[in-house]
Parts: C-alpha cells; structure tokens; sequence
C-alpha cells in the first residue's frame, strides 16, 4: 500500500464527483463541533493523509 497525502477536494475530481463545499457560519453548537470544524480545515490546509506511513504512525504512537 503506497503511502500519499491528497485533499479532500483532489480525490473527488480523481473519482469523478462534484464536490460542494459547504463553510459553517456562526459559533460552533458544541466542543464537538468546534472539534470537527478544526479538524476539516486542517485537512484543507494540509491534506488528508492516507496509507500504509499513516498506519505504521498511528500503530507505533499508542493512539
């Protein structure tokens, strides 16, 4: 399994789909929705990290 990092955005054009990119306006309701904005626009500013590295990263780190 190769290892790569690609946005969200960039794996849906790879597949084929349109993507609609909805922004949340306003406070979040909740910590976990605070906690889900925060991590989607990391992913937008740093990709999505996917394979085999991730996995290896995630198993040795205890998480």
């Amino acid at each position: 399994m190769a290892s790569r990092q690609a946005t969200v955005a960039g794996l849906a054009a790879e597949a084929g789909v349109e993507v609609v990119v909805e922004r949340p306006a306003g406070e979040p309701r909740d910590r976990q929705e605070a906690w889900l904005r925060a991590m989607f626009a990391y992913y937008d500013r740093h990709g999505l990290p996917v394979g085999a590295r991730v996995l290896r990263w995630l198993r040795s780190s205890g998480r």
